[in-house]
C-alpha cells in the first residue's frame, strides 16, 4: 500500500497515534521505511519478518530423501522451486521462459494455493508449459504448503520473480537454508537482503540473464552458503526478534505520549 497510516478511513487519528513518543511502526523493508518516514512518522523499527530458526535451517543431508518425498525429481537433477501463490504478481510464466533456456537436466517444482478467481491465469501457465514442452521438466502443485522449508531444502535454487513485495520472506527462508536465491531486483526489498555471489543473485526480469545466473549460483561454494546461512539467520531469526520486540516495548512503556 501507498499508505502505512492503516486503514486510510481513519487516517488522521492514525497520524495522531503514530506521532506520539510510545507509539512504534514496524517496517518489513527499506522501502517501507522510506515511506513511513515521508508521513512523519516519530517511532519506525525496520527489520525483516521473523524466521523460524527451528524450521529454516541447513539440512544437506536430507536433501535427496526430501526430494524423493515430495517430487518426481532425482538426484541427476538440477531443482528449481517456486513456492508461492499462483497469481500473476508471483510471475509464475517467466520462469518457464528461463527454464526452456536452460539444459534439459534442470527440473522445475511450482506448488501454491491456487483460488478460484486465479484460475484463468493457472490454465494460462499450463498452456504455456505444453506450447514450450516443459511437460516432463516442470512438476505443478497446487494447494496450501506447510511444509515450506521441506521443498527449499530438497531444490538447487530457489526463484523469485515476484513483479511486487513488502519483503519477499522466502528470500530470507531460502538463504537460511543454505538453498541460493535468483530473485527480481526490487529496490529496497530484494537488493538489501540479498548478497550476490553469497546468498544467490538480484537482477531485472530478462530470462537469458536469469538463466545465465541461475547456473552461477550452483558455483557458490557450499561454505559460502553456509556462512551466508548463519548472517541471514543472525538478522531475522525469530528468537532475536523476539528479544528485540521486548526490549523496545519496554523502553515505549517509559516514554511519555
Amino acid at each position: 500500500m501507498n499508505n502505512p497510516l492503516y486503514p486510510i478511513q481513519i487516517q488522521n487519528y492514525m497520524r495522531s497515534i503514530f506521532k506520539k513518543n510510545n507509539t512504534l511502526i514496524i517496517a518489513i523493508s527499506k522501502k517501507l521505511e522510506n515511506l513511513a518516514e515521508k508521513f512523519d512518522v516519530k517511532n519506525i523499527w525496520q527489520r525483516p519478518n521473523p524466521v523460524d530458526e527451528n524450521i529454516f535451517f541447513v539440512d544437506y543431508d536430507r536433501k535427496y530423501f526430501l526430494r524423493n518425498k515430495l517430487t518426481r525429481f532425482n538426484q541427476n537433477d538440477i531443482v528449481l522451486n517456486l513456492v508461492a501463490n499462483f497469481i500473476d504478481r508471483k510471475n509464475q510464466l517467466f520462469v518457464l521462459d528461463v527454464l526452456r533456456l536452460l539444459p534439459k537436466k534442470f527440473k522445475l517444482i511450482l506448488a501454491g494455493p491456487l483460488k478460484k478467481q486465479n484460475e484463468v491465469y493457472f490454465q494460462n501457465m499450463l498452456k504455456k508449459i505444453e506450447s514450450l514442452s516443459l511437460n516432463n521438466r516442470v512438476e505443478v502443485q497446487t494447494g496450501f504448503v506447510s511444509n515450506f522449508d521441506e521443498y527449499l531444502k530438497c531444490s538447487d535454487v530457489f526463484l523469485f520473480p515476484s513483479k511486487a513485495e513488502g519483503l519477499g520472506t522466502p528470500i530470507l527462508e531460502s538463504q537460511a537454508c543454505g538453498v541460493p536465491v535468483v530473485s527480481n531486483y526490487i529496490k529496497d526489498i530484494t537488493d538489501p537482503i540479498i548478497e550476490n555471489n553469497k546468498g544467490g543473485f538480484f537482477l531485472d526480469l530478462d530470462a537469458e540473464n536469469w538463466a545465465d545466473k541461475v547456473q552461477k549460483a550452483l558455483e557458490i561454494p557450499k561454505e559460502v552458503l553456509i556462512e551466508n546461512a548463519k548472517y541471514v539467520s543472525n538478522i531475522c531469526s525469530s528468537k532475536l526478534i523476539d528479544e528485540e520486540y521486548y526490549k523496545k516495548i519496554n523502553k515505549l512503556a517509559l516514554n511519555e505520549n
